[in-house]
């Protein structure tokens, strides 16, 4: 059966579509073919579950729904010594909505208690870490400093770069198993970290008590094929990097106080193919 999906897709490759894009990919997936290299349709078993959702196996769903130049993923953690409460506001500024949230905020607010094992509890649920999605501008962020890669080396640079900023084992775990499957495709990509000095000015974030420790670390990922035709509704990222990132989180380490560790990929809205 799996040597039958093969030879289909063989004979019927699907390229990416759209760099992001609100349909769902499975079409990409060598078990989520088509049955018959000429059908388009989705079939009845993709409609179910979490195949449902048009982001399963793509950046986002929400890129052509709501607009705007970038799409941000990111998730916190909560390190504590000891059971703690505390409390994180998120205001989005201008350009920037909230689309949608685990657990779900209340006015743009989340209250809860985390223990020492990184855990957090939230009207009766137990959380690993806060995961929300938002929308919003390249406008705030740089894109000066940054590097390149390929694509098979992509997903280990950025773990190199999370490993030496402090991130926890199981985060960094998080983060593999999402983007593993998520990186749109292409033989190489370019990286543009943004930190809190970026991150601040449109995506401020408020936590109380005021932690030890706030690290946010988002990156702007970009395959190398949009710069050879950048979209003219985006106003920055028209080069690859100019400069080498270096990161300023060398130092930084998750300590037994309240901490917060963020990380989140980025990526602009265009319509563009990439290479297989």
């Amino acid at each position: 059966m799996i040597l039958l999906f093969f030879l289909i897709n063989l004979l019927n490759p699907v390229n990416a579509q759209t760099y992001l894009s609100t349909h769902n990919h499975w079409t990409q997936y060598p078990y989520m073919a088509p049955y018959l290299s000429f059908q388009q349709t989705t079939p009845y078993w993709a409609l179910y579950g979490s195949l449902n959702y048009s982001n399963f196996y793509s950046p986002t769903p929400w890129a052509a729904s709501y607009g705007g130049a970038v799409i941000n993923k990111p998730s916190l953690y909560i390190y504590t010594k000891q059971q703690k409460k505390f409390e994180i506001k998120f205001t989005p500024l201008t350009y920037s909505h909230i689309l949608t949230s685990s657990p779900r905020l209340d006015h743009g607010t989340l209250k809860s208690t985390s223990n020492s094992l990184g855990v957090f509890k939230h009207k009766q649920s137990s959380y690993d870490s806060f995961f929300y999605d938002i929308c919003g501008s390249e406008k705030f962020l740089q894109d000066t400093y940054g590097f390149c890669v390929d694509h098979e080396e992509l997903i280990p640079s950025l773990v190199k770069i999370l490993t030496n900023t402090g991130f926890k084992k199981t985060s960094i775990e998080d983060f593999v198993s999402h983007w593993n499957y998520k990186i749109p495709h292409s033989a190489r990509h370019c990286v543009y970290p943004q930190t809190s000095q970026e991150l601040e000015q449109e995506y401020p974030l408020q936590v109380l008590p005021k932690p030890s420790q706030l690290v946010r670390l988002w990156f702007l990922i970009i395959p190398e094929e949009y710069f050879k035709n950048p979209s003219p509704e985006i106003i920055k990222f028209k080069k690859q990097p100019a400069l080498n990132w270096s990161s300023p989180f060398s130092e930084s380490k998750a300590n037994n106080d309240l901490s917060v560790f963020e990380w989140g990929v980025s990526f602009l809205q265009s319509d563009f193919k990439t290479s297989k």
